[in-house]
C-alpha cells in the first residue's frame, strides 16, 4: 500500500514541476518539522505526527477563466512519547493531505470570484483524525 501512494506521491509531483514550468503559475515547497516541532494535524486523536511536507499549488488560466488546484501532502511516522518527546524517527510514510481544487472567473487581472471544493485525504493506516469535506464560493483580490 505505501509503495502506490509513494510512486503518486512522485507523479504528483512530477505534475506540479510541469505545471509550473508550462503555466507558469505555481508552486511547490517542502518542508521539515525538526525533532520537538512535529506537526501533528490531528490534535492529538492519533500516535503519529508528520515530519515533513510537500505543498503544490497551481492555477491556470484560459481567456477570463481559471482553474485551481492545491495539496498539502504530510509524511512522518513519529511517534511522541510522554512529555511530548517524539523517537525522531525520519521515515517518509504517507500520513494525510489536505486538498482543493476550484474555478473560477477573472473579473480583473487582479479580482475574481469562483467556486472551490477541499476533503482531507487519509494516505495509509496512519491517520485517525477526523475528515472533512466542505466548499466555498469566494471572492479573491491580489495586489
Amino acid at each position: 500500500m505505501n509503495d502506490m501512494f509513494n510512486r503518486l506521491l512522485i507523479i504528483l509531483c512530477i505534475v506540479g514541476f510541469i505545471g509550473v514550468a508550462v503555466c507558469h503559475s505555481g508552486e511547490i515547497s517542502l518542508g521539515f518539522y525538526p525533532p520537538h516541532n512535529e506537526f501533528d494535524k490531528a490534535g492529538n486523536q492519533e500516535p503519529y505526527t508528520a515530519r515533513y511536507d510537500i505543498e503544490i499549488k497551481e492555477r491556470i488560466i484560459w481567456n477570463s477563466i481559471y482553474f485551481e488546484g492545491e495539496g498539502i501532502f504530510y509524511f512522518g511516522n513519529v511517534y511522541p512519547s510522554q512529555g511530548g518527546q517524539g523517537n525522531d524517527s525520519y521515515r517518509f510514510t504517507p500520513l494525510v493531505a489536505d486538498i482543493s481544487g476550484g474555478l473560477g472567473y477573472l473579473i480583473r487581472d487582479n479580482w475574481s470570484i469562483g467556486i472551490e471544493s477541499g476533503r482531507t485525504l487519509d494516505l495509509g493506516e496512519w491517520y485517525k483524525g477526523d475528515v472533512y469535506k466542505w466548499n466555498k464560493v469566494k471572492s479573491t483580490y491580489r495586489w
